[in-house]
């Protein structure tokens, strides 16, 4: 395949017709190969006409190129006038929410429904396969995964004579996130007793830490109840220092790490045509 590259300023063209129109344009800007190795444009001051060598047809080509150009320069600023005034509305994320269709059960039902433990995920705990913040990030992954997408292996035991109601319950998680890292929203009570979205809490993290902590003891108990005589020094004192381990200062990296787990877990994105700013 023939090289098109101008001979001037070694552009390369995929069409011959393209490297013809910018030739003649070329043409005018350098007199020749030495003045583009040396990286000077002909000197205007130096008495001689630049265009004289121009054809008719080629200032034609050269017009119709800039016309071409100039058409295309307007499209662009067009579209990025209208991106510029593009009309802000500004909105609260809880109002976005309770706009939307709202979760069967508030957060504190679905916490004490959906937190528990299963045999697999204690065996990991209590043999040291797992860390404490691991089986927490664990506990709380399996409960929002499961409920969100309406899981067949679901921990929670629900009677089948419940139909569509159960299955609804399961349908939305009572909390959600957005753009704002580890800032998370979840649907409860307001003080009159009406369910609303509002802006999760340090004091409603710490309670699901709570909960999780709850569900951790009272697996031990039934678990310790059938192994009394196989419960083993060691087994007992990683127990107690595993729920020792559980988070409670936000500053920590633990809480932090937890934290994070939770928000890319529940995070969504605004799909409209608004810009939104929360």
């Amino acid at each position: 395949m023939e090289a098109k590259r101008c001979h001037l300023c070694f552009q390369d063209f995929s069409r011959q017709c393209d490297l013809k129109n910018h030739t003649a344009v070329c043409n005018i800007i350098y007199e020749n190969k030495r003045e583009r190795k040396r990286g000077m444009v002909r000197d205007k001051e130096d008495g001689e006409d630049i265009t004289k060598n121009i054809t008719t047809s080629q200032l034609k080509l050269i017009v119709r190129g800039l016309c071409a150009k100039i058409t295309e320069l307007e499209k662009k600023t067009n579209s990025l006038e209208k991106w510029v005034n593009t009309k802000k509305k500004r909105i609260r994320p809880e109002d976005w929410l309770d706009k939307q269709s709202p979760p069967a059960q508030p957060w504190a039902t679905w916490m004490v429904k959906n937190i528990r433990i299963t045999d697999e995920q204690w065996d990991d705990f209590i043999n040291k396969n797992i860390e404490t913040v691991e089986l927490i990030q664990d506990i709380l992954r399996r409960a929002l995964f499961c409920s969100h997408n309406n899981d067949a292996d679901e921990i929670d035991d629900t009677d089948e004579t419940e139909g569509d109601q159960a299955s609804d319950e399961k349908r939305i998680n009572p909390i959600c996130g957005f753009d704002k890292q580890n800032e998370l929203y979840i649907y409860v009570k307001n003080k009159e007793s009406k369910l609303v979205w509002r802006k999760m809490e340090p004091v409603d993290f710490r309670r699901l830490l709570m909960c999780v902590q709850k569900a951790i003891c009272s697996k031990y108990k039934n678990w310790s109840d059938g192994n009394v005589k196989k419960i083993s020094s060691k087994q007992l004192t990683h127990i107690m220092r595993g729920l020792s381990e559980i988070p409670t200062d936000e500053s920590s990296h633990a809480y932090s790490k937890i934290l994070g787990t939770v928000y890319k877990l529940v995070k969504q994105e605004f799909k409209s045509v608004i810009e939104f700013e929360i």
